[in-house]
């Protein structure tokens, strides 16, 4: 479904944020939507729909917040999982090195 907005006063971003990860909206649609098992979002549905437009300005400031903030998550997530990735690197040289003898841990207790 394509949504068609008034750039003047709706950032394209702030309305996907709003309808994509906002738990109010998707609240709203479930509870507009006649379906029993599958959610179904019709037009006059998604038309049904309250939302809070702070002005213009706020609403670009919200957005290049939430970029920020989230592009921060990103790295350092991709930070975390690239230490994972040594450690079970590590992980399996300590273990070879082990089972081929290269390493003594004669004195350890299981």
């Amino acid at each position: 479904m394509k949504i068609n907005n008034n750039n003047k006063v709706v950032n394209d971003k702030f309305i996907e944020i709003l309808i994509e990860e906002s738990d109010i909206t998707l609240t709203q649609l479930r509870l507009l939507s006649n379906a029993t098992t599958i959610d179904v979002i019709y037009q006059d549905n998604l038309k049904e729909i309250q939302l809070i437009l702070p002005p213009l300005f706020k609403q670009k400031q919200i957005v290049e917040y939430i970029d920020k903030a989230t592009a921060k998550i990103d790295k350092t997530i991709k930070l975390i999982e690239k230490k994972i990735t040594l450690l079970e690197e590590y992980k399996k040289s300590l273990i070879h090195h082990v089972v081929t003898g290269k390493v003594n841990v004669g004195g350890v207790e299981v």
